[in-house]
């Protein structure tokens, strides 16, 4: 598990975990970060690495700052 999904308002579909196949889509990955900002996902270190090891640095900048109102 690299990262995952908790909405805690839903009974019995409040929880997705993401794998490597899910971080390989960019707008997963957007999505993702939509829901890190309102505090109902979380990213493991092993999903940083991931996402830095396929992205860069520059590439989750690009894609964090998307997502920003």
């Amino acid at each position: 598990m690299l990262a995952f999904y908790h909405y805690p308002f839903v009974q019995n579909q409040n929880f997705k975990e993401y794998t490597k196949e899910d971080l390989s889509d960019i707008s997963e990955v957007e999505k993702l970060f939509d829901y890190c900002q309102i505090l109902e996902a979380y990213i493991t270190k092993s999903g940083w690495d991931y996402l830095i090891q396929r992205y860069g640095y520059e590439g989750l900048s690009v894609k964090e700052s998307r997502g920003k109102p």
